[in-house]
């Protein structure tokens, strides 16, 4: 007798009771491969928007003598995703003429121009306002964008704050005023102060425990989370980190630390700088509730903004 040519043939050659599964497991193994037909997309058009869109932008560190090109990057970012609401979490303006690592109070003073450190930062954001304006002048009227615009302070911007207390004969000269949020159309809110929006937290960074020390770590997040028990944002470590819980409802409960979005090489940080994660994360389909879907990186947008993990520049 020819030896069987095909599964189903092999099958059909056994006799006993087990060739009711013996066949069965022939079919199996003979499957059509032919891939089915594909279930109907849904078209772009149709597709609802399920809550709004934040672009949370980490520590700039805006700085006299390095090029602002990067605030014109953001900006671009934020008209391309169509941002309702952008976040800058602080640090902003890098004041390192406030710095006291810098050395001698008075010397660091005049060495490091204040008016100088000011410029740079409002002349960034002179840089990304344009990119929105020059957004909307191509869109029609009922189609431009409207972008709510928040600044929390953070520790660099309160170093102003922190030398007219050792320093009270500047008051009337110099103040956190300086920095223009209001002329330049960015609600300021102040140094730690947690700002709520559409169900999110945002701070420089926040603070646990009886001390109120700052929530740190290499699990930042996951900390956040854990201690905050809701959906927050912070920058100040330069880390990137996320942590994803979910609630008793059903809703996620994301903690995020952003990064940082300079390309300069900081001295201060020595090799720390290259654990930083540089770029500007995006937060799409917030609903109100503190509920993000996901926070998707910059680089997922495909306008260049992520500015790459070890691509930094040294002074």
């Amino acid at each position: 007798m020819p030896a069987p040519k095909t599964a189903r043939e092999w099958a059909g050659s056994q006799t006993g009771h087990d060739e009711r599964e013996i066949t069965r497991m022939a079919d199996l193994r003979s499957h059509d491969l032919t891939p089915p037909k594909p279930y109907p997309r849904i078209p772009a058009k149709k597709r609802p928007k399920i809550g709004k869109t934040i672009v949370a932008i980490p520590d700039a560190h805006f700085t006299p003598g390095v090029d602002n090109a990067r605030a014109e990057w953001a900006g671009r970012l934020c008209a391309h995703v169509r941002a309702d609401d952008a976040i800058d979490v602080g640090d902003w303006f890098s004041m390192e003429s406030m710095c006291k690592a810098v050395g001698d109070a008075e010397h660091a003073w005049s060495a490091n121009s204040y008016a100088e450190d000011v410029h740079a930062g409002i002349d960034a954001r002179l840089r990304f306002n344009r990119e929105l304006d020059e957004f909307n002048k191509t869109q029609k009227k009922g189609s431009k964008l409207v972008t709510e615009k928040h600044f929390c302070l953070g520790n660099h911007e309160n170093r102003t704050d922190l030398w007219l207390a050792e320093n009270p004969k500047w008051r009337g000269v110099i103040s956190t005023d300086d920095f223009r949020s209001k002329a330049l159309g960015w609600h300021e809110h102040p140094f730690l102060e947690v700002q709520e929006i559409l169900g999110i937290s945002f701070a420089h960074y926040f603070v646990s425990g009886p001390m109120g020390r700052p929530i740190s770590g290499f699990q930042v997040a996951n900390s956040m989370v854990n201690k905050l028990h809701k959906s927050c944002v912070q920058g100040h470590l330069h880390l990137y980190d996320e942590a994803i819980r979910t609630s008793a409802q059903g809703d996620p409960v994301i903690g995020l630390c952003v990064g940082v979005f300079t390309e300069e090489w900081m001295d201060y940080a020595g090799p720390a700088n290259l654990m930083w994660r540089r770029g500007i994360p995006v937060l799409h389909n917030c609903t109100g509730s503190g509920c993000l879907l996901y926070t998707s990186d910059a680089a997922d947008e495909g306008v260049g903004v992520d500015l790459g993990g070890r691509r930094i520049i040294k002074k």
